[in-house]
């Protein structure tokens, strides 16, 4: 909604100068990491111009910068309330959306120092969310890197990554984008299969973001590339001290996936999974390469011999993955076939009498098995969260439990978190946070569609109901990539704390025995 533009009290064109000449000093010493002249400067100017609006309306954003650059929090704590004052009332077009940004944050500040002292995001999952929101609706460049940023500091990589390329494909010369994306692929090698790749990969994206040094000093400062360059140092000395030097340079693309390869239908179905990248791979440097066909992604559980009750209890968490990659990949076939134009389906759905209301609405075969496929996506949520309740040790009544009622010590209050949950690593918070997302305006859409009914429409109607066909294929299309995610969170998740688990026999000089399976597929079914 358009702001109405605050009264500006008129001041001379004099003043005006000497204050856009001295919040582009206070920059300056900010950008060269002078914070306290910074402060100082900015003191002064606020002593004599307190009132003016250039002033007002610059000086959170300088003390937000200043109070990161400082680390003191009461600082940006100021600015923020400062910001939510000019936020209530009315505040010219052209400040609302760097208000937004600043704001947002100025909150993150706040958000990293409650995990500094809880080591854990639950508690402050409602600023988190603002936070994100506010980042999402300036949109620019800055703010889709700090959204990165955020999503991969609450455990979710890959849609930071998502963030990075997609402010590098627009802006192809954001140094930041680039060496951000590099920090999250580098903090993925623990629970990765291709660690020795990830490696190579983030370092060679260091390098990449290291040819616009200028951007990443315009829009990061000495501190973000001072700690990005010590990030690529870090890498390159471990491969040399490890005779892989020569691995710093190596071309990672893969063989180009081969449609010549497959069935034709086949060949089609993996073309739409690699070009909207739901497979569960975690081949990220390498998207449309055969290596990055196939849900491949998984865990290993570290197991004592001779342990009946241990093996059983790792043969029903494969179990439950199983239940939830096969209701995930059953969902994501049926909504590939329902962008199948074909004879035989158009036949079998000419079959059934529907009435054309003349409204410009349809009912098919091909809007059944879109509507199907977004309901079959949710299926994959509740058993996300039998598993979790499974895997921790929650004591939840499984026929109660669901996605977002999981996380508390009582699943129908839903007041306080269960003490285990509020134990874990920060990557449960990001399975936490997407199903909340999921919880919201997708889990109406997909209770419409299995109790009531959802009309789909014929043509556009500019965001009003009902959608068109194309305008549901995409909202599907991106819940199902939020789901691909969660999936991932939860096998990262239970990889790190089976990691853990490792780590431990290590240091009891014990053996580390790994679970073994068999993938042998079942399909003898004739």
């Amino acid at each position: 909604m358009a702001n109405k533009k605050r009264k500006i009290k008129s001041t001379s064109d004099n003043v005006d100068k000497i204050l856009e000449k001295g919040v582009k000093a206070v920059r300056g010493l900010i950008d060269g990491g002078e914070y306290k002249k910074a402060l100082t400067k900015l003191e002064r100017y606020e002593q004599k111009y307190s009132d003016h609006p250039l002033l007002v309306l610059n000086r959170p954003g300088l003390r937000i910068d200043i109070g990161y650059g400082l680390d003191d929090g009461s600082i940006i704590e100021r600015a923020v309330l400062d910001i939510d004052k000019l936020l209530e009332g009315s505040v010219p077009d052209s400040f609302y959306s760097m208000l937004q940004y600043n704001r947002a944050n100025g909150v993150q500040y706040k958000i990293r120092k409650h995990f500094d002292e809880k080591k854990t995001y639950f508690g402050i999952e409602a600023d988190i969310a603002k936070c994100a929101d506010s980042f999402m609706l300036v949109g620019t460049d800055d703010a889709m890197v700090n959204l990165g940023n955020l999503y991969d500091e609450t455990g979710r990589p890959l849609e930071a990554i998502a963030m990075y390329e997609k402010v590098i494909g627009q802006t192809p010369e954001f140094g930041m984008a680039i060496a951000n994306k590099a920090l999250a692929i580098e903090n993925l090698v623990s629970i990765s299969e291709y660690q020795a790749a990830y490696l190579v990969y983030a370092y060679q994206l260091y390098v990449q973001a290291f040819l616009h040094e200028k951007s990443i000093l315009a829009h990061g400062g000495l501190h973000a590339l001072h700690s990005f360059m010590s990030h690529r140092d870090h890498i390159a000395e471990h491969l040399k001290g490890n005779g892989h030097e020569d691995w710093l340079n190596r071309d990672l693309t893969h063989d180009e996936f081969n449609p010549d390869d497959y069935t034709k239908d086949e060949a089609s179905y993996v073309e739409f999974c690699l070009q909207n990248d739901l497979y569960l791979n975690l081949h990220l440097f390498d998207r449309h390469s055969a290596a990055s066909i196939g849900d491949v992604i998984s865990t290993g559980f570290i197991n004592r011999a001779g342990n009946d009750a241990e093996d059983a209890r790792i043969k029903e968490m494969f179990m439950r993955i199983n239940e939830i990659k096969e209701s995930y990949v059953t969902g994501r076939y049926i909504l590939w076939q329902s962008q199948q134009r074909t004879q035989t389906l158009s036949g079998i759905s000419e079959q059934t009498l529907f009435v054309n209301n003349l409204d410009y609405t349809m009912h098919n075969i091909y809007t059944g098995l879109l509507k199907s496929a977004y309901k079959e996506a949710f299926s994959a949520l509740d058993k996300i969260a039998n598993a979790i309740n499974y895997y921790l040790g929650l004591g939840h009544n499984e026929k109660r439990v669901d996605y977002r009622n999981v996380w508390y010590a009582n699943i129908e209050l839903k007041n306080d978190y269960h003490p285990k949950v509020l134990t874990q690593n920060y990557r449960l918070f990001g399975l936490f946070s997407i199903l909340q997302d999921l919880g919201g305006d997708p889990s109406k859409l997909r209770n419409s569609l299995e109790h009531r009914y959802f009309k789909v429409g014929t043509i556009s109607s500019e965001g009003a109901d009902p959608p068109t066909l194309q305008e549901l294929t995409e909202q599907t299309v991106a819940t199902y990539y939020k789901i691909k995610s969660a999936i991932v969170y939860l096998l990262n998740f239970i990889h790190s704390c089976e990691e853990v688990k490792r780590q431990e026999a290590v240091k009891k000089g014990g053996r580390i025995p790994t679970a073994q399976v068999v993938t042998k597929q079942w399909l003898d079914l004739l």
